[in-house]
C-alpha cells in the first residue's frame, strides 16, 4: 500500500455576492473564504468576524445545569470538600484548573485528581474514588469525563460520594447515569451549540454557578471571580482539543489569545518560556503546535499529574521546573512517535492496497503515543487506522478515522471482541485480549467496508484561491487575521500559484525544505515542513498549494508561503 495522495480541489468560479462584500464589509477575497466557509448571508458573516461573548447562549439551556449547580452550591454553603476529577490530556487539565482556580476564589476547600493514562485509564475508577473519599471529599466534579461512568458513579455513591457530572463526549444509549449530568450531547439537551470541549463545558458551568452563588449572597464577603480572566484557560483546552472553532469556541478562542499574550496564571507563561515565544501574539496555531503538545505530553508519556501542578502553580521557580519538566517529556514523545511511525509504517506499506483500514500491532509501543502515530497514519494513507501495543496477552488501541466513517460507531458494532472501548466518530480508544487479534482485525475491516469503497478515494486538499505571488502582500496577510483563530470548523486559508520558478532549493532543521519560488514578476521566501523528501531541483518549475505568513527572524519580519503540497508544473 503507497501512501494517498491529494487531490487538488478548488471552488467553482463565480464571485461572492456583491451584497456580502457591501453589508459584512469585507474585501472580495475575505467574502470568498467566508462562502467557502459556507457562511453566506450578512447576519452570519458579521457574528463570525465579530465574536462577542455577550451572544453566549443561555447555560441554563443545559440540560442537568440546575442539578448540578444546586448541588455544588449546597456543597459549597456547607462547608464541604470538594475534588475536581479530570482527564490527563489538555481539554481535561485546563478545565481541572479552570474549576480549582474558581473555588479557591471563592474560599472553597478544594482538591484535585489526574489519573495515571497506563495505570489507571480514562475516566472514573474505583482505587481512585477510594482514595477520595479516604481524604475527606464529599463531592466530586468530573471534567472532560464521567459520561460513560454509570458503575463507578453508582460506586462511588455507595462511598458516600456525591457526583457530579460535566462532560462533552458521545452519550451512549443505555446511559443510565444517576448524577447531576452537564453534556451538551445528551438527547434531552436544547442547548444550541454541541461543540464544546470539556473546559467549554465547565466554563459555562462556573457562569451559571457564580450566578447561583451571587444569588445567595456568597459574594457579600469576598470578591467575585471576573470569568472573563479565565478565558486563556479555556481558549488553551478548546484548541488543545481539535473541536470546532465556530460559536461559542470562536468566541473563548478569541478572547482568550489575547489574555495568553500576557497569562495571569504562571503555568501558561512557562509554556510560552519553554516553547520560545518572544514577546509577539500568540495564534491559535501556536497553541495547537507548540503548547499544548506539551502539555499533553504529561500524560503521554511523563507524570500524568506535572501538567496540572504547572497550571496551578503559583511560584515562578516552580513553575518553570515543571515547565522543563514538560518539555523533557516532550522530546521523549517525539522520539517514541518517530519509532512507532517507523515501525508501523512499514507494516502499513506492506499492506494489501485494497484494504479499507489499517489495523497494526507492535509489541513495545508506548501506549501514549499511539493515537499521535495512529493520526499521522490515517492521514497519510487516507484510511481508518488502529494501533495497538501488545504486552502480558492484553492489547491496547488508538483509532483515528477519516471523514464519513464513524470509529465510536465500529467499536461499537465489534463490541463482543473487546474488553472496552470510547471515544467518538473521529478518535477512539480500546482493549482487547491479544488472542483475540486476529478476529477484532477481520472484523474491524468487514464494518468499514460495508461503509467505504475500496480502494478509499484520495483525500481532498481544498484550496480557497489562485493568487499570483504578487497579491501575496502585507494587506493580503492583515485580510486574512480578521478571519482568524483558525482551526476545526475554519480551517486556515490555502492558495494555489502556478507556474514557479524553484531558486536555491536546500534542507533546514531535521526535514524542511526551504527555498525561494518566483513567477518573473515576484519572488518570495517558502518553506515546506517535513517536506525535504520532495526537494526539487534548483529551477524547476513547480505548482504550490500553500498558507502565507509572516516569518519574524532575528528582529525582521519577511512574508513567507508556509508550503502545503507541491507538483511539477504541468505545461
Amino acid at each position: 500500500m503507497s501512501p494517498g495522495t491529494r487531490t487538488w480541489r478548488l471552488p467553482p468560479p463565480g464571485f461572492p455576492p456583491d451584497e456580502l462584500c457591501r453589508r459584512a464589509g469585507v474585501t472580495p477575497l475575505q467574502a470568498r473564504l467566508l462562502v467557502n466557509r459556507g457562511i453566506t448571508d450578512v447576519d452570519s458573516a458579521s457574528a463570525f468576524l465579530d465574536p462577542r461573548l455577550v451572544s453566549m447562549a443561555d447555560p441554563g439551556a443545559m440540560a442537568g445545569m440546575e442539578q448540578a449547580v444546586s448541588a455544588v452550591a449546597g456543597a459549597i454553603a456547607g462547608g464541604r470538600k470538594i475534588t475536581i476529577y479530570g482527564d490527563y490530556d489538555a481539554d481535561g487539565l485546563t478545565a481541572t484548573a479552570l474549576l480549582v482556580h474558581f473555588l479557591s476564589a471563592v474560599r472553597v476547600h478544594v482538591d484535585w485528581y489526574i489519573p495515571d493514562r497506563l495505570t489507571e485509564g480514562y475516566g472514573l475508577n474505583g482505587h481512585a474514588l477510594t482514595r477520595i473519599a479516604g481524604s475527606g471529599t464529599s463531592l466530586v466534579i468530573t471534567v472532560d469525563c464521567g459520561t460513560s461512568n454509570a458503575t463507578e458513579v453508582d460506586l462511588a455513591r455507595r462511598m458516600g460520594l456525591e457526583v457530579v457530572v460535566t462532560d462533552h463526549h458521545r452519550v451512549p444509549e443505555d446511559s443510565r447515569l444517576c448524577c447531576p449530568f452537564v453534556n451538551p450531547n445528551r438527547g434531552d439537551c436544547r442547548f444550541p451549540f454541541k461543540e464544546l470541549a470539556g473546559v467549554g463545558v465547565a466554563f459555562y458551568f462556573l457562569v451559571a454557578l457564580r450566578a447561583e452563588l451571587r444569588s445567595r449572597g456568597c459574594f457579600n464577603d469576598c470578591e467575585e471571580p471576573d470569568l472573563r480572566e479565565f478565558l486563556d484557560l479555556v481558549a488553551l483546552g478548546t484548541v488543545a482539543d481539535s473541536v470546532s472553532l465556530t460559536g461559542e469556541n470562536r468566541a473563548f478562542v478569541k478572547f482568550g489569545l489575547s489574555l495568553m499574550e500576557r497569562s495571569r496564571w504562571w503555568g501558561i507563561e512557562a509554556l510560552k518560556t519553554v516553547s520560545g515565544f518572544g514577546n509577539r501574539a500568540v495564534t491559535s496555531e501556536d497553541v495547537a503546535f507548540k503548547l499544548a503538545p506539551r502539555l499533553n505530553a504529561a500524560g503521554r508519556i511523563g507524570d500524568s499529574k506535572s501538567g496540572i501542578r504547572l497550571l496551578l502553580a503559583r511560584e515562578p521557580l516552580e513553575t518553570m521546573a515543571w515547565a522543563r519538566a514538560l518539555e523533557s517529556a516532550n522530546r521523549k514523545r517525539r522520539v517514541e512517535e518517530q519509532r512507532i511511525l517507523a515501525g508501523a509504517g512499514r507494516l502499513a506499506a506492506a499492506t494489501a492496497p485494497d484494504r479499507r483500514t489499517l489495523f497494526i500491532a507492535g509489541k513495545g509501543w508506548h501506549r501514549g503515543v499511539l493515537g499521535i502515530a495512529a493520526s499521522r497514519l490515517a492521514d497519510r494513507y487516507n484510511r481508518p487506522t488502529a494501533l495497538l501495543s501488545v504486552a502480558g496477552g492484553m492489547a491496547y488501541g488508538s483509532a483515528r478515522s477519516v471523514p464519513g466513517f464513524d470509529l465510536h460507531d465500529a467499536l461499537g458494532r465489534v463490541s463482543s471482541l473487546l474488553d472496552g472501548f470510547g471515544g467518538h466518530a473521529m478518535a477512539a480508544g480500546f482493549s482487547v485480549k491479544a488472542d483475540r487479534l486476529a478476529a477484532l482485525e477481520d472484523s474491524f475491516e468487514a464494518v468499514a467496508a460495508e461503509a467505504m469503497e475500496s480502494p478509499p478515494p484520495a483525500p481532498e486538499m481544498l484550496i480557497d484561491a489562485e493568487l499570483t505571488l504578487r497579491q501575496v502582500d502585507e494587506g493580503l496577510i492583515r485580510d486574512l487575521t480578521k478571519l482568524a483563530p483558525y482551526g476545526e470548523g475554519n480551517p486556515e486559508p490555502r492558495f494555489i500559484a502556478r507556474s514557479l520558478r524553484v531558486i536555491g532549493p536546500r534542507t533546514v532543521g531535521r526535514a524542511h525544505l526551504k527555498m525561494e519560488v518566483g513567477d518573473g514578476a515576484q519572488v518570495r521566501q517558502a518553506i515546506g515542513f517535513g517536506m525535504a523528501g520532495r526537494m526539487p531541483h534548483d529551477g524547476a518549475l513547480v505548482d504550490i498549494v500553500f498558507t502565507p505568513e509572516v516569518s519574524l527572524w532575528q528582529g525582521g519580519s519577511t512574508i513567507q508561503l508556509r508550503v502545503a503540497d507541491m507538483r511539477p508544473c504541468t505545461p
